[in-house]
């Protein structure tokens, strides 16, 4: 769950879809990267969304973008690939994805960041992998287990209610 954009940047380059200097996609966030502000993120989430550029809005599968051919290669973690299928087994062959796949999952799931090393974390990575890796078999998991039905105050609830102690309101 990685950080919002700071409000001050700029989406003009990467919005504007007929510039006739940044045809593609890749081309305009190569631009957009240029700021060192965006450079940080864009370094780890561009790879994997260019790798998918062959599909459009609408999933349609294209080799063309404003007339100039889509490329689809990256680097992940130092491995290259070429297109979707080379980003799909890059993923698969990297021992992080399981956990990665399951601390988003969780984190989504209860609203706040779940962290690796957590016993939960641990035993639903577990649960994942010696289950196939079936995204449905982890939802499941992650709804039926104790962990996600503990309820975490906000950070000011123990000095509102050391203030106020008839204020024992918590919310997830």
């Amino acid at each position: 769950m990685g950080a919002p954009p700071p409000n001050n940047v700029d989406f003009a380059i990467v919005q504007d879809t007929n510039n006739p200097e940044y045809k593609t996609a890749r081309a305009r966030l190569d631009a957009h990267r240029s700021n060192a502000v965006c450079a940080g993120c864009h370094k780890i989430i561009d790879p994997m969304g260019l790798a998918l550029e062959n599909f459009d809005g609408d999933g349609g599968y294209r080799t063309q973008e404003n007339g100039v051919a889509i490329d689809t290669s990256g680097t992940l973690d130092g491995v290259n690939f070429t297109d979707a299928a080379g980003l799909g087994k890059t993923l698969h062959d990297n021992p992080a994805t399981s956990s990665c796949v399951v601390q988003r999952m969780a984190s989504f799931a209860i609203g706040r960041p779940v962290e690796s090393d957590t016993p939960w974390a641990q035993a639903l990575t577990k649960n994942f992998g010696s289950k196939g890796y079936r995204l449905p078999e982890l939802m499941r998991d992650v709804a039926l287990s104790d962990d996600f039905y503990k309820v975490t105050p906000p950070d000011a609830a123990p000095a509102k209610a050391a203030a106020n102690p008839a204020s024992t309101s918590a919310s997830r």
